[in-house]
């Protein structure tokens, strides 16, 4: 595929396109874009006669974005830097969401409740053990604990309430993603 003038991408409806009406490219930056096929994921966006131009891989384990051209060749800064924060923000596991079901509910806490008190008879994998620490999310050693189930019961009673407590970050530490 060449990238000419009158190639337009079509975009279809998903969390990563909030609030993104159009993408625009510089062809000069991305004058050879590629065009995707899905095998088991969900095309976004299609270039305009010739095939996706954005693809969606939302596995139980985790999930993933491709794009059929250079990020940098988006015309418009606005729309390149919403594109990547979207995408960012639906690739990343949420804080809370035990179950993984792209909302913080009781359900999360119960299940984060049923680890802690047997882990073999509860089975948590690890996404779901990263976002049970309501604490930190990041490289390294995360922990999880009663502290994170609370905390959990408490932002449902009250979303202001933020979902970690410092003082309190100890406890189970969780395997580290291979």
């Amino acid at each position: 595929m060449i990238l000419d003038n009158e190639t337009e991408i079509i975009l279809g409806e998903h969390e990563i396109l909030v609030n993104i009406s159009s993408i625009s490219l510089n062809k000069s930056l991305c004058p050879y874009p590629d065009s995707l096929t899905p095998t088991d994921g969900l095309s976004v966006a299609n270039w305009s006669g010739a095939g996706s131009a954005m693809i969606v891989y939302d596995d139980p384990e985790s999930r993933m974005v491709y794009y059929g051209f250079s990020i940098d060749s988006i015309t418009d800064g606005e729309t390149m830097e919403k594109l990547v924060l979207n995408s960012v923000e639906w690739v990343l596991p949420m804080e809370g969401d035990v179950n993984g079901d792209g909302h913080v509910t009781i359900a999360d806490s119960v299940l984060l409740q049923g680890y802690l008190s047997d882990p073999v008879a509860y089975p948590l994998n690890v996404s779901p053990l990263i976002s049970a620490n309501t604490y930190e999310i990041a490289p390294g050693p995360t922990t999880i604990n009663i502290y994170d189930v609370m905390y959990i019961q408490k932002w449902l009673l009250d979303p202001s309430t933020p979902l970690w407590d410092e003082e309190h970050d100890q406890g189970v530490t969780v395997p580290p993603q291979s």
